[in-house]
C-alpha cells in the first residue's frame, strides 16, 4: 500500500509542478496530461457513481463494501417504480434501481415499500388469488446478499382498532436470479398466467407465524428478487430491506462532460491501481452485527479476480444529448437541457395522456458525439479532434472478498495537427457503388482507394507527414498518389505490422503545401462490416496522431465512408476457401515441391480454433499440424510430409482434413495431395 500512495504523491507533485512552469511563461509540452485522483476528488467530476466509493480511502475509487446492519436498497441511488420507467427518459436498464408491483408497476405504489419509512404501507386486504400480487425487487447492479427483511407497520392501527403489525404475510415465497429473465420483458403482454417464479427459489413458506419477516440464505450474488403471497389472506407491507458483506461485485464511476478547451487530439489512457483483499468476519451481537476478530486492513493480492474497464467517448458540443418538450400540437420541440429541466416530468403511469409543456424524450447526439468506445487497454479510441470527452470506469470482481483500487487516472491530448483530415474508402475499380457503400466478395482479393482530403483553418496547425490505415491481414500496398491532378509518387518508406499499414509521405501536408492523398492497396474482407479505421501524424513532432474522419474526400468517389461491406451470398460458410499447393510434393531434399502450402480464409469470426490434420488414405492420423486460435482473415501453413514423430511418410495419397470452429458453427473441408520420391 505503500507503493500505491507515494506514486499518489508523485502524480500530485508532477502536477502541481506543471501548474507551476506554466505560471512561470515556459512553453507548454506538445502533450498534456488530464489527470484525476491522487489527491484531484472524483467527485468533483463525477455524473454518476454506482456501488462506488470514494470516501474510504480519499482520493481514490474502490467498490462499496456492504455493511450487514446497512439496508442495501437505501444505497443504490435513484430509484425507479415501474418495469418500464417512462417518466425518466435517461433511465438504462442495468443502470437503475426498479421495484414493481405486479407486471409493470400498477400505479407506482411500490414506492412505500422501499422508501425507509416503516409508517408508509402498501398491500393488499382482500385476500384473493396470490397471483393477484407480488412485487419484483431490481438492484441494477448485482450486489452480495444474504439477507431479506420485510414487514408491515409494526406501530398504528386500522380504523377498526387492529395493529397494522398483525396484517403480516401468512405465507410467501421468495426468489432471486443474478441475471434478467428472459419472461420479465414479456410479463403482462396477454399470457393467462403472467407470474413467474425466478430461477433461483431462496425460500418458500405457507404458514407464517411472524410479523417481521427475515429470510437468510447463503451469500451470493444477485440482481432480481421477488416476493410473492402464497396465502389467500390480506396483508400489507411497510418495508423491503436487503442485506449483505464484502465488497460490490460490479461499481461504476461515469464523468461529468469535461471541456478541454478547443478541439485535440486523444493520446493514451494510464491508470494506476491496486488489486487487494480484505474479509471481515461478523457476528450478530444482541440484533446487531458486530465485527469479531478486529478490523482487517486491505492485503494486495496480485492474482485477484477483478479487472477494470474503462471506455471514453468525444463530442463538438457540451452535451451528448438532444432534449424535447412536448408543445401545444403535442409534438416534441428540441430545447436546451436547462430548458428541459424546468419542464413538469412526464406521467410515470403508460395509460396517462402526455400534455403540453411537458418533457419529452432524451435522444443521443450522434452527430455531435461518438457512442461509447469498446474498453481501452492504452490508446484513446473515441474520435478526434473533439473538444469535450467523458469517461466510464468499471470495477469488477468474481469474490465477495477482494476488489481493485484505483489510486489515479490520466488521458494524454495535444494540439490538433489539422482542422479535420477526411477519408473515403472505394473499390477501385467501382468509385460510384451503385449502393452507396462499397460491397466485395468476403475472402477476395480485392483492390481499394483510400483518399485523403485535409483541411486547416489555423497557423498552429502543424500537419503531417506519415498515415496509417488499420488493415486486415496479407494486404499489400500498391501504390501512393498526391497532387492535382493525382499522380503517382514514391512514398519515403512503407511498413505492414500488427496489422497497421503506415505510409510515410514524400513531403509534409501543410496549410501551405496542401495536397489531396491517394492510397491504393490489395486486401481481402473476411467480416461482414470492415472499418479502415486511420489516422495521421507528424514524424518530426510530439504531437499525438490526429483521426481520419469519414466523409467526402474527393468528388471521384461517393462512398464519404471508411467503411466496406461483405455480400451476404459470400458470407454463407465460415470457410470461403482451401487450396493446397502444390498438389504433389516430393521430401527427397532436392529443393523442389520439399512441402505443401496450405491455404485458407475464415470469415464472419474474431477468433477460430482450428485443426488441420494429415490422415493416410486408410483414415489412419499421420500429422497434427494445427491446433490453435486465429483471427479471421487468410492463413498459410506448411507441412514438411512428415509424421508426428518427425519421419518422414511412405509414398501414397494423403488427405488434409481443415476444421474451423466458431460461435456460428463448426466447418470441415477436406482435400487430398501425394507424397512421391
Amino acid at each position: 500500500m505503500a507503493s500505491c500512495m507515494s506514486k499518489r504523491n508523485l502524480l500530485l507533485i508532477v502536477v502541481l509542478f506543471w501548474s507551476m512552469i506554466s505560471a512561470l511563461g515556459v512553453p507548454e509540452a506538445k502533450v498534456k496530461t488530464w489527470v484525476i485522483g491522487g489527491g484531484i476528488p472524483w467527485a468533483q467530476y463525477s455524473s454518476l457513481m454506482i456501488s462506488m466509493d470514494d470516501t474510504t480511502n480519499p482520493g481514490a475509487l474502490q467498490p462499496r463494501e456492504f455493511d450487514p446492519n446497512v439496508n442495501i436498497i437505501q444505497t443504490l441511488g435513484k430509484k425507479h417504480y415501474f418495469r418500464v420507467p417512462r417518466n425518466d427518459p435517461l433511465f438504462i436498464k442495468g443502470e437503475g434501481m426498479r421495484c414493481w408491483l405486479g407486471t409493470n408497476g400498477a400505479d407506482g405504489e411500490s414506492k412505500w415499500l422501499i422508501d425507509a419509512d416503516p409508517t408508509t404501507k402498501h398491500g393488499t386486504l382482500t385476500g384473493g388469488s396470490p397471483a393477484r400480487y407480488w412485487v419484483t425487487l431490481d438492484t441494477g447492479f448485482p450486489v452480495y446478499a444474504d439477507r431479506f427483511v420485510f414487514y408491515p407497520p409494526q406501530e398504528g392501527v386500522d380504523p377498526f382498532g387492529r395493529p397494522f403489525k398483525e396484517d403480516y404475510m401468512r405465507g410467501y415465497e421468495l426468489s432471486a436470479s443474478v441475471a434478467e429473465p428472459d419472461f420479465i420483458p414479456m410479463e403482462g403482454t396477454g399470457a393467462a398466467d403472467p407470474y413467474h417464479l425466478l430461477p433461483n427459489l431462496l425460500k418458500r413458506v405457507f404458514s407464517n407465524f411472524d410479523s417481521i419477516v427475515e429470510v437468510d440464505f447463503p451469500l451470493q450474488k444477485l440482481r432480481f428478487l421477488r416476493l410473492r403471497s402464497t396465502a389467500n389472506i390480506g396483508f400489507l407491507i411497510a418495508e423491503m430491506e436487503l442485506y449483505g458483506k464484502g465488497f460490490a461485485p460490479k461499481a461504476l464511476f461515469r464523468s461529468k462532460v469535461i471541456d478541454l478547451g478547443r478541439p485535440v487530439n486523444f493520446g493514451k489512457v494510464k491508470w494506476w491501481a491496486t488489486k487487494l483483499r480484505q474479509e471481515r468476519i461478523w457476528q450478530p451481537i444482541d440484533g446487531r452485527w458486530n465485527l469479531v476478530g478486529g478490523d482487517p486492513q486491505p492485503v494486495p493480492v496480485s492474482d485477484a479476480p477483478v479487472s477494470i474497464t474503462v471506455k471514453t467517448m468525444s463530442g463538438s458540443d457540451e452535451t451528448p444529448f438532444i432534449y424535447h418538450k412536448i408543445n401545444d400540437m403535442l409534438e416534441e420541440v428540441e430545447v436546451t437541457e436547462s430548458e428541459y429541466k424546468r419542464l413538469y416530468a412526464p406521467p410515470s403511469h403508460p395509460d396517462r395522456p402526455v400534455l403540453p409543456g411537458q418533457r419529452g424524450s432524451v435522444t443521443r447526439d450522434i452527430e455531435n458525439w461518438s457512442l461509447w468506445s469498446e474498453p481501452m487497454n492504452g490508446k484513446i479510441t473515441s474520435p478526434g479532434p473533439r473538444r469535450f470527452f467523458r469517461f466510464e470506469i468499471i470495477l469488477e470482481s468474481d469474490s465477495p472478498w477482494t476488489f481493485v483500487r484505483i489510486d489515479s487516472l490520466s488521458f494524454e491530448y495535444s494540439s490538433v495537427l489539422a482542422k479535420e483530415v477526411i477519408g473515403e474508402v472505394a473499390v477501385l475499380d467501382d468509385p460510384v457503388p451503385s449502393e452507396g457503400i462499397a460491397v466485395v466478395v468476403a475472402g477476395e482479393p480485392v483492390t481499394f482507394t483510400y483518399d485523403i482530403r485535409t483541411e486547416f483553418d489555423a497557423a498552429h496547425q502543424g500537419g503531417y507527414d506519415a498515415i496509417r490505415i488499420v488493415v486486415p491481414r496479407h494486404t499489400v500496398f500498391e501504390e501512393l498518389k498526391m497532387g492535382t491532378p493525382l499522380g503517382s509518387v514514391s512514398p519515403k518508406n512503407v511498413s505492414l505490422s500488427a496489422g497497421n499499414l503506415d505510409i510515410y509521405l514524400p513531403h509534409k501536408i501543410t496549410q501551405a503545401k496542401n495536397e489531396p492523398i491517394r492510397l491504393i492497396f490489395t486486401t481481402q474482407v473476411t467480416n461482414y462490416i470492415t472499418r479502415f479505421i486511420g489516422e495521421v501524424f507528424d514524424t518530426q513532432s510530439g504531437d499525438l496522431p490526429q483521426s481520419i474522419t469519414p466523409g467526402n474526400a474527393t468528388d471521384n468517389v461517393s462512398t464519404n465512408k471508411l467503411t466496406v461491406l461483405a455480400s451476404e451470398a459470400s458470407l454463407q460458410g465460415i470457410l470461403s476457401t482451401l487450396d493446397i499447393s502444390p498438389r504433389c510434393i516430393t521430401p527427397n531434399n532436392d529443393s523442389h515441391s520439399e512441402t505443401v502450402e496450405i491455404s485458407y480464409t475464415i470469415l464472419q469470426a474474431e477468433t477460430a480454433h482450428v485443426d488441420i490434420t494429415i490422415y493416410d488414405i486408410s483414415g489412419m492420423q499421420v500429422r497434427k499440424l494445427v491446433s490453435e486460435e486465429e483471427p479471421a482473415g487468410q492463413h498459410n501453413k506448411q507441412w514438411d510430409g512428415k509424421d508426428d514423430v518427425g519421419a518422414l511418410v511412405p509414398p501414397g495419397i494423403y488427405i488434409c482434413n481443415l476444421l474451423v470452429e466458431t460461435n456460428k458453427g463448426v466447418t470441415r473441408k477436406t482435400k487430398t495431395l501425394t507424397v512421391v520420391y
